[in-house]
């Protein structure tokens, strides 16, 4: 199962200082809900997991990353992850791509794409692609506020690395569709 996610943020630094954040792996990895970074060397590769649980089940996936695109005078960076699961219960990939841009305050845009693929057991959990867009949007929204709170303190609220609860994000994005309107009929 392919799904193809667009999400964006805003950030109050300048595209430059963005720019150089997003090239720290081991800043970003603390920014990303359930992410752990266990190898990098400062290059291209780096090895890490994502911890999720789904109800009662705990899912890790364990695998590696590299950066496919780094192209410092558009501001655009695209990265592959791939891990299987690591009781055998499936396989991930994503490739990631974030454009920067200026925004009208002098902060930055950060347009990003996800493509996911899933296969094996795992690809049940995302048979509606609606639910894991309102899912993508969550992670999206968390590793943005994570990531301005890393601008403005120097630190990631407690608990950013840990597990995220895919039934927890599933029932805030669905509280964030009825506040927006978009879950109730008319």
């Amino acid at each position: 199962m392919a799904i193809v996610c667009n999400n964006s943020f805003r950030l109050t630094l300048p595209p430059p200082d963005t720019w150089a954040l997003l090239q720290q792996l081991d800043l970003m990895a603390t920014c990303f809900p359930g992410g752990t970074l266990s190898e990098w060397d400062g290059g291209d590769s780096f090895v890490g997991e994502v911890a999720t649980r789904l109800g009662p089940m705990s899912m890790v996936f364990r695998g590696k990353g590299r950066i496919l695109e780094r192209d410092a005078d558009t501001y655009r960076m695209r990265v592959r992850g791939e891990g299987a699961e690591r009781r055998g219960r499936g396989r991930a990939q994503a490739d990631f791509t974030f454009e920067l841009s200026e925004d009208a305050g002098g902060g930055t845009l950060v347009a990003s794409t996800t493509e996911v693929t899933l296969v094996g057991a795992v690809a049940q959990y995302g048979r509606g692609a609606g639910m894991i867009q309102a899912l993508a949007d969550e992670l999206t929204l968390q590793f943005a506020s994570n990531l301005a709170r890393l601008i403005e303190t120097g630190e990631v609220e407690a608990g950013g690395g840990k597990s995220l609860s895919v039934a927890r994000l599933a029932g805030r994005a669905v509280m964030g569709r009825f506040r927006r309107g978009e879950g109730v009929s008319k």
